[in-house]
């Protein structure tokens, strides 16, 4: 939490500075998509959302973090420096996959938890009076999908565990639960994520009755989002970079994205104290600082001024 959600396409919406209208846009994008669809020969889209991923976070926005793929799709695509942004990753997703703003697309339901409202329909479902078949893998994080296709997904690889990376007690293919993982299984929901996206494609391509159809992949990462699990490879190749301290490295982000061009101001001050997220009335959501243990803190001090401890 914390972060920032960003769908990577063609496009990468990035930044919350800007006041859009993020249904608008959206909605529009949908009508876009399916009037490309008509016009240019049905083209197959690919949705890329990274949970919680900072601003500055990937090479080509100028973070210290290798990123070549999405740097190479940087460099044929277009950056956004200003874009409306929901800042968390289940409001993004809700209006990622609704065209409108988290407050639209959610009501209440007498205590019985978040719903989706009836007249509500997803991406999926604009797309497949011209052919499209849709695939999902990953992270959820919308209301009422209890049966597969209900949500116009053809296959979906659902990831509804987010605690655990290597072990994930809870996820299902095609709506169908799969055993739990056992911690020496060598998983890893990443790798996962991917494998399961590569295999509905490769299904697609090779399937006589879906040969030739276009596809729409909505590829949904738990990662960066917590808890950080990263693979033993790549934590041994991060080893010792970021013993500057948040500070200098914030600094040297603004840096390279004034050389970007994707921003032209200095940095606001940091902020001592970091304001207290809200905090939903459930056993879900406790109290977070009741979670801080001995040495931790929800101040956001200079690193120089930090203890040992």
């Amino acid at each position: 939490m914390g972060g920032f959600d960003y769908p990577v396409c063609i496009v990468w919406p990035i930044d919350i500075s800007a006041r859009r209208c993020i249904s608008r846009c959206l909605l529009l994008c949908f009508v876009s998509l399916s009037q490309l669809a008509v016009s240019a020969g049905r083209p197959n889209f690919v949705f890329t959302l990274a949970d919680d991923m900072g601003f500055s976070d990937a090479g080509c926005y100028g973070g210290e973090i290798e990123t070549p793929n999405l740097d190479r799709l940087a460099v044929g695509g277009l950056r956004f420096s200003r874009c409306y942004n929901n800042g968390l990753c289940v409001p993004s997703r809700r209006s990622l996959l609704t065209g409108y703003y988290y407050q639209q697309a959610t009501k209440l339901n007498d205590g019985r938890g978040v719903l989706r409202p009836s007249w509500i329909r997803l991406l999926p479902h604009y797309l497949k009076p011209y052919g499209y078949r849709s695939y999902h893998a990953g992270k959820w994080h919308l209301p009422l999908r209890r049966q597969l296709g209900s949500s116009g997904f053809d296959r979906s690889y659902r990831l509804a565990d987010h605690n655990r990376f290597f072990s994930p007690q809870r996820h299902s293919l095609d709506e169908k639960p799969l055993p739990p993982v056992a911690r020496e299984a060598g998983y890893h929901a990443t790798t996962a994520i991917t494998d399961h996206a590569v295999r509905f494609l490769r299904d697609h391509a090779e399937s006589l009755t879906e040969k030739g159809s276009p596809f729409l992949l909505y590829l949904a990462y738990t990662a960066p989002h917590f808890p950080l699990h990263a693979l033993p490879g790549d934590r041994a190749k991060y080893e010792g970079r970021y013993l500057a301290g948040w500070d200098v490295i914030r600094e040297r982000r603004r840096r390279r994205l004034q050389e970007l061009g994707l921003v032209r101001t200095d940095l606001a001050s940091r902020p001592v104290r970091v304001p207290p997220p809200v905090v939903l009335t459930s056993p879900e959501f406790p109290d977070p600082l009741s979670v801080l243990g001995a040495g931790e803190t929800d101040l956001a001090p200079a690193w120089t001024d930090l203890t040992e401890k």
